[in-house]
């Protein structure tokens, strides 16, 4: 092609067009970046978009990731990947798998009680080996400090949960 007497808008929509075919060239040959068979007895790969909530309770910002789906007011979480992040300030407290709060069904909320706000997270195994007993953490959000269970290893049932709320009952959807 001759552009000897074509205008400058004419050679920037050639060299526009040029750019994309050499593009469309170079993503064609390019392989994807994830090749996999389907798990067996599947035609297609699982996929899973994996989500965060960020909020707060009191002053203290809070943050959930590895959310998978929310439903009927719980939400389902890749245990691998969960993380509940508290922010006050400067200071973060980080909570992930290791911490041993997460479970496949989880619930956070904020609850407002008598000796002030109180951040309740509780979970609960769905897996057949399950007792189905849902366990509670309680924090101060002004402290980022787990009020409850007191000790690492330590479970807290939902009459833990109420006292350390300083008798505040429990939301309707955890109650039962």
């Amino acid at each position: 092609m001759v552009f000897l007497n074509r205008g400058a808008a004419d050679m920037k929509n050639w060299f526009l067009f040029l750019t994309l075919q050499i593009m469309g060239f170079a993503h064609a040959a390019t392989p994807p970046a994830i090749s996999l068979e389907p798990p067996a007895g599947q035609s297609q790969l699982n996929q899973y978009a994996m989500q965060t909530i960020q909020g707060q309770c009191g002053k203290t910002g809070v943050k959930v990731s590895g959310i998978v789906e929310i439903l009927n007011g719980v939400y389902t979480a890749s245990i691998e990947e969960s993380r509940l992040t508290l922010e006050l300030g400067s200071q973060t407290a980080k909570f992930a798998e290791e911490s041993g709060i997460f479970n496949d069904v989880n619930g956070i909320t904020c609850v407002n009680t008598k000796i002030g706000k109180r951040l309740l997270f509780w979970s609960n195994c769905s897996g057949a080996a399950c007792e189905g007993q849902m366990s509670f953490f309680v924090f101060d959000p002004a402290t980022l400090k787990r009020i409850a269970p007191g000790k690492p290893n330590e479970s807290c049932n939902a009459a833990c949960a109420s006292k350390a709320l300083g008798g505040h009952k429990l939301p309707s959807q955890i109650a039962n």
